[in-house]
């Protein structure tokens, strides 16, 4: 038995660069999202005061971080 013969796949209009980077600006986007909420609940715990301020450290370093990797994100795809 010979192997199966597979379409080969071909995009028409796009390169496959353009196509990633036309994905990877919604999940930019989405990151940038999360960073501001995350800098909502950093805020909000930092006024709650009392043992909180643990939990508005860890939030603003997950925002820093996730709002880093989405201005990252966009840069590349704006490229």
């Amino acid at each position: 038995m010979g192997s199966p013969v597979l379409p080969r796949l071909e995009m028409s209009r796009f390169s496959q660069g353009s196509a990633v980077a036309l994905g990877a600006v919604p999940l930019g986007v989405l990151f940038l999202f999360l960073c501001i909420c995350l800098l909502g609940v950093g805020y909000a715990a930092a006024r709650a005061g009392g043992g909180a301020w643990v939990i508005a450290a860890a939030a603003v370093a997950v925002a820093v971080w996730l709002g880093s990797l989405g201005v990252t994100i966009l840069r590349r795809a704006r490229r």
